[in-house]
């Protein structure tokens, strides 16, 4: 009976730590998609600003 405890604790535990890694991994997709956004923006205004 201890080891199926143990075992139910540890599941508890990995599930925790799976899920703050994958809502860490969505906010830096999120971030990188606004990054690249913003990145883009900018390419573009350089592009019409065109050479000096």
């Amino acid at each position: 009976m201890k080891i199926e405890e143990s075992l139910e604790a540890l599941d508890g535990v990995v599930k925790y730590h799976a899920d703050r890694l994958s809502r860490f991994g969505d906010e830096l997709d999120r971030q990188a998609a606004e990054y690249e956004a913003l990145d883009d923006g900018v390419t573009g205004q350089l592009k019409e600003a065109g050479p000096r």
